[in-house]
């Protein structure tokens, strides 16, 4: 038996016209959303962690490195209505990991992708 997702009484809302109130950028835009990337200090991370900027969003880093490359300080001048934080965090261990994901809940209130 499968349980139905939309509550008694209530008919899901079809607009077969919706899509055209909205553009592929609305469908793609990650704004007021958090993201968080492992191994974003640098390299192919800190591109998806500007990747995730470009589009709206605010990223998260998790790294084991103390220092992160220069062009993460580039984040500020290109994308300024976003937030980045980095957090040092070992994603082998549980308890620290976990610790690290607690903290970037309360930075940023809530976590959206990963």
């Amino acid at each position: 038996m499968t349980q139905s997702l939309i509550p008694p009484g209530q008919s899901l809302k079809r607009d077969p016209d919706a899509f055209l109130g909205r553009t592929v950028h609305d469908l793609l835009s990650l704004k007021g959303r958090t993201i968080v990337i492992t191994g974003g200090a640098r390299g192919i991370g800190l591109s998806f962690a500007f990747a995730v900027a470009e589009v709206g969003g605010n990223v998260a880093i998790l790294d084991a490195l103390d220092e992160p490359h220069d062009h993460f300080y580039k984040w500020q001048e290109d994308f300024p209505d976003q937030t980045i934080k980095l957090y040092k965090s070992d994603v082998t261990r549980y308890e620290v990991l976990e610790g690290a994901f607690n903290e970037i809940v309360k930075d940023f209130g809530r976590i959206d992708g990963l």
